[in-house]
């Protein structure tokens, strides 16, 4: 696979996500995708790294923002035993019933060279307190499930209901150990892998776990725990293979991260999907939305657009728990952004004795625009003509030499010489770029590719004439 963006090993450290992070064998914890800025000027955030230096490097983002590969094998792989994570940076709730999945597909060219491992995280506080549900290549050849953890820094105590009994026996009290496989030859293996060697050198696999807090009843106490429903999806069939109940986690545990792991195992990785129910995630960013006006009236409202579009990108696999009139009203206040340059431009008046320097500001408003809103902006042809009139006025309409006022422009020992109108917001764009849409892959309709350069191109020239 065509490796499309690995981490530097120097990614910045954070010290907000726990106090007492990650001491064992140096791991160290990196907000991940910082710096990252897709093809249409959007930063996405979404993710952290608990590994050290050298296996912060085997993790790749793609352009989306989301982790799509895994080189473990290139890294240090005796350092990546239960210390080689990513994770996504939503703490969730302690009460709170989620589901986290993931499709695992391996490296054709993987070895039986070492024992290897790939898997999910569906609950991690800090490197004495996680739980892994992973799947585990032996070097013979067989094959094994794990739903592996501690809980302050001892093995986790598990109980498993009587209809998961066999190779992980049901029982009247709490079962306490580190290892309990899953084994492929066992009723805990996918129907269609069962009972056949290596099977996850070749196999796409699909895990997912569900849990929330649940009474069970063990010995003769019952109380309020953790639940872990773990399953496997293969071909498109989905088996629930073992349910798990944890007797350290419950409503007083505190809150929690879900991510992917893996040790000596390169593996690709698609549609990792974390659904937290009745989470307030999704509610923020449409509370947002909901606060976006019908129609732009004021440069500052732009701002507030670019902020909700911006909270609308980072929920990443969560965009798609949001109302679907929620999503219609950003799209219409995008559009709106387009009316209100629409209209900028359109009050552009020759005549006026400051048209030049409404021009100024017209030209810099949409050249400031990110690619999502500047693909609403219908009204160019008439911004070219008016950049043609300030270019080239009536022969009558020039000053001679010794009439003509000097402009800041020409004064200015600055690079900035066109003004630049206040916006609150940080994002610029070089006027130049090809515009490309939030909503669609490229610009279509109003304004076609042709004047699209055209803009371009006598943007370009406004300006060298303007500095120069």
């Amino acid at each position: 696979m065509r490796k499309k963006f690995k981490l530097s090993v120097a990614l910045s450290v954070v010290a907000t996500f726990a106090a007492a992070l990650f001491f064992h064998q140096n791991p160290t914890h990196t907000r991940a995708m910082e710096n990252y800025v897709d093809g249409e000027g959007q930063e996405h955030y979404g993710w952290s790294l608990v590994a050290n230096e050298i296996n912060q490097s085997v993790w790749q983002f793609d352009e989306e923002g989301f982790v799509d590969y895994i080189y473990a094998a290139e890294g240090d792989t005796a350092n990546q035993r239960i210390y080689n994570y990513a994770f996504r940076n939503l703490a969730i709730d302690q009460e709170a019933e989620y589901e986290v999945q993931a499709t695992f597909t391996p490296d054709p060219e993987s070895d039986l060279s070492v024992e290897r491992a790939y898997g999910i995280v569906p609950w991690y506080q800090d490197a004495d307190n996680y739980l892994i549900y992973w799947m585990q290549q032996k070097i013979g050849g067989d094959w094994s499930g794990q739903f592996y953890g501690r809980i302050d820094g001892a093995f986790r105590k598990m109980w498993v209901p009587t209809q998961y009994g066999g190779a992980i026996p049901s029982t009247d009290y709490w079962l306490k150990g580190e290892y309990y496989d899953m084994w492929w030859d066992s009723s805990y293996a996918h129907s269609l892998l069962r009972n056949s060697r290596n099977m996850l050198l070749t196999e796409t696999i699909t895990l997912h776990v569900e849990s929330k807090l649940d009474t069970a009843t063990v010995g003769a106490e019952s109380g309020l725990y953790r639940r872990f429903a773990v399953k496997q999806t293969v071909q498109d069939v989905e088996e629930t293979l073992c349910v798990f109940y944890i007797e350290q986690i419950n409503d007083t545990s505190g809150s929690f991260y879900t991510g992917l792991y893996s040790e000596a195992f390169s593996v690709g990785i698609s549609e990792f999907i974390l659904d937290v129910k009745d989470a307030t995630f999704v509610s923020d960013v449409e509370a947002i939305i909901t606060a976006l006006p019908a129609a732009i009236s004021a440069v500052s409202e732009i701002d507030d657009v670019i902020v909700a579009h911006t909270a609308f990108e980072n929920l990443l696999d969560m965009k798609a728990n949001v109302a679907p009139a929620s999503v219609t009203k950003l799209e219409n206040a995008e559009k709106a952004v387009g009316a209100y340059v629409d209209s900028r431009i359109l009050a552009l008046d020759e005549s006026s004795p400051t048209f030049v320097a409404d021009v100024d500001v017209v030209v810099e408003l949409y050249s400031a625009l990110p690619d999502y809103l500047a693909m609403h902006v219908t009204e160019l042809e008439a911004l070219i003509a008016a950049i043609n009139a300030v270019q080239n006025p009536p022969a009558s309409e020039v000053p001679s030499e010794s009439e003509a006022p000097v402009s800041s422009a020409q004064t200015s020992t600055s690079d900035e010489a066109v003004s630049t109108p206040t916006t609150g917001s940080e994002i610029t764009s070089e006027p130049d770029a090809p515009k490309t849409g939030c909503f669609a892959e490229t610009i279509v309709g109003t304004v076609s590719v042709v004047m699209m350069l055209a803009v371009a191109m006598v943007f370009i020239i406004y300006r060298r004439n303007k500095l120069g």
